[in-house]
């Protein structure tokens, strides 16, 4: 057998959901909301969409796919798991001919995501950032790889009424919009909500009481992850 293996993960998932929310009352109730400027194109003065009534079920539904995004792909160790995340921000952004986003990650959150309102190609500029693996001897030190939605998946469809949701910890940015229609998107942060961590630990299932980790004063575990947290 020959078959070549590759242990790389950073999954992103992309997803539909026209399906799943009202796509053209998320698109009316954005358009109705005042933007402010940003570093290279603007944004909503709304940080907490979500929480709006207008934007209930879309919160419900980006906070849902978020939470199985991490369960589809993240939960490997069957010993440790999350009881829910909660929307902590909310937000849209607008970038028309010529504006970019910059380089950047999303600090206190978990997961992130985009979702497209936008009929346009410049959907697919959103781009994210790789490590590239050194090769001994030859390619070595710290070098990074760009890949942007169109080189993962075609252009076959602008992602119209999708979403792309991501660990907040991966770089990802959006090249310069080259078309006459602006580019509207949602961006959404996210944070633990619940129990996290070790399903075993004492006082998962009741309740009554934190099994802590332990740390040493070099800020090492000197065994294994036993315990979780509880988060509000």
């Amino acid at each position: 057998m020959d078959q070549a293996l590759n242990i790389a993960q950073l999954p992103i998932l992309v997803k539909d959901l026209s399906d799943t929310v009202d796509c053209d009352s998320v698109r009316k109730n954005v358009s109705e909301l005042e933007l402010i400027e940003n570093i290279k194109n603007s944004i909503t003065e709304e940080k907490d969409m979500c929480k709006m009534p207008e934007f209930a079920q879309l919160g419900e539904a980006l906070k849902n796919e978020s939470a199985q995004y991490l369960r589809n792909f993240w939960m490997d160790d069957p010993t440790h798991s999350f009881e829910d995340l909660q929307i902590t921000e909310s937000w849209a952004n607008q970038s028309v001919k010529g504006e970019e986003h910059h380089l950047h990650q999303h600090p206190f959150s978990v997961v992130s995501g985009v979702m497209f309102l936008s009929d346009t190609q410049d959907n697919l500029n959103l781009t994210f950032e790789n490590e590239i693996t050194p090769v001994p001897y030859w390619r070595t030190g710290t070098r990074r790889a760009y890949y942007s939605i169109k080189d993962l998946i075609g252009d076959e469809n602008n992602l119209k009424n999708h979403v792309v949701i991501f660990l907040s910890t991966t770089g990802h940015m959006v090249q310069p919009v080259q078309g006459d229609t602006p580019r509207v998107t949602i961006s959404w942060n996210t944070f633990w909500k619940g129990k996290v961590g070790n399903i075993n630990a004492n006082g998962w299932s009741n309740h009554r009481f934190i099994d802590a980790d332990v740390v040493d004063n070099k800020g090492n575990y000197p065994g294994p992850r036993t315990g979780y947290a509880v988060f509000k």
